[in-house]
């Protein structure tokens, strides 16, 4: 029995569990579109959100779910869509459980794209299709779906070559750019760079001076990549400003925090980001506010405690050389001396100094902890998919 036939009203139906599993065994058979395809985005949409508010149990959300496989409406794709927004945080993670409803998602997505193709070849097709088409793409390769990314850099590279005969439609052309230079396994000052998509996207942003194209340009994911490429975007050097000669200071501090919120989760990238952070960055920002966007943009604890170490580490570490100049130098006189005083004194200010910056770190440490946790517990109540 399916309750609100058509969305004749705006609310939500609860059912009970046998319902819940017929409809789902329904869903999934060939003959699913018995069911209006407004009532099959009802029930979509109703289990998602009868699942978050712990109203129904996560595994009969999936198994609804599952019927995906097959759908190609856009109408009821759309209210996945919206769940996978709700749920986005939690592909961030790297636990087990939640790498087990990626792939669950990637399945569906992988259908749905093999149903539709990854080119716009019908110019008659429904905006709808058009629109559905994109937002699987976009979710795919989000996800880290292989297929989809290799997809995109054969995409990138046959317009580079051709830009007349392999145009791009303007919808298309974000993710063609940053998911065709998603995957490049070679540093970025190898020679086998010279012609390689990234320069030549590097070159068009140049040439048309767009910024957007530049952000483009750190979107490779290898640490082999980004590292050499984080120092080159610094604005104190002749490389950068050969590199990016016509950016405003806002433009590098901008560019600067973009690609460091977009890999601080990378945890070689964040290795070296702590280890470099006064080389890297520009000289106009703070280290306090780098710290900030680091700490928002890592999703594991132990992140979060390699950070917390360092930074009492390098505020312990420029006390203790400190205070050891301190005592060296009073070791050389018996009485009061005004080096030594001096000497102290700037120790007494540099710890009143870094007390309150340090103290606000780890104070942004610890509420980033207890987000991290918060999120992961909340999610574990509905993420839990049964065979």
């Amino acid at each position: 029995m399916v309750y609100n036939p058509e969305q004749t009203g705006y609310y939500r139906v609860n059912y009970d569990i046998e319902n819940w599993r017929r409809m789902a065994s329904y869903l999934n058979s060939t003959n699913y579109r018995e069911i209006h395809v407004l009532n099959r985005a009802q029930i979509i949409d109703d289990a998602f959100h009868l699942m978050i508010t712990n109203q129904l149990n996560s595994t009969v959300f999936w198994n609804i779910a599952k019927y995906l496989s097959q759908e190609t409406d856009y109408v009821a794709w759309y209210p996945m869509f919206k769940a996978l927004e709700y749920l986005s945080n939690i592909f961030l993670f790297q636990e087990r459980i939640y790498i087990k409803i990626k792939v669950k998602v990637l399945i569906l997505l992988y259908k749905l794209l093999d149903s539709l193709k990854y080119n716009e070849l019908d110019s008659n097709e429904h905006d709808l299709t058009k629109s559905l088409r994109m937002e699987a793409a976009k979710w795919a390769c989000n996800l880290d779906g292989r297929i989809c990314i290799e997809t995109a850099q054969h995409n990138l590279i046959s317009h580079l070559e051709n830009p007349e005969k392999n145009t791009l439609l303007p919808w298309w052309k974000e993710w063609t750019y940053c998911q065709g230079l998603k995957i490049l396994y070679y540093p970025l000052s190898s020679e086998s760079m010279k012609d390689s998509p990234w320069w030549k996207v590097y070159r068009l942003g140049k040439e048309k001076f767009k910024t957007k194209f530049l952000k483009y340009l750190s979107c490779p994911e290898d640490s082999i990549f980004i590292i050499p490429y984080l120092n080159l975007i610094k604005n104190d050097s002749a490389p950068s400003i050969i590199f990016l000669k016509d950016f405003s200071d806002k433009d590098y501090i901008d560019y600067f925090l973009f690609t460091i919120a977009k890999h601080a989760r990378n945890p070689v990238v964040l290795d070296f980001i702590l280890h470099n952070l006064k080389n890297i960055k520009p000289k106009q920002i703070s280290e306090y506010a780098t710290f900030t966007v680091i700490i928002n943009h890592v999703y594991s604890t132990d992140q979060l405690q390699k950070i917390n170490d360092f930074i009492t580490d390098k505020f312990l570490n420029v006390m203790q050389v400190k205070l050891n100049e301190c005592k060296k130098l009073s070791r050389f006189v018996n009485e009061r001396n005004t080096k030594v005083e001096t000497c102290f004194t700037e120790l007494a200010e540099n710890f009143t100094c870094m007390q309150p910056y340090t103290s606000n770190i780890v104070s942004k440490l610890q509420m980033r902890f207890f987000e991290i946790k918060s999120q992961q517990n909340y999610f574990q109540n509905f993420v839990k998919y049964q065979q």
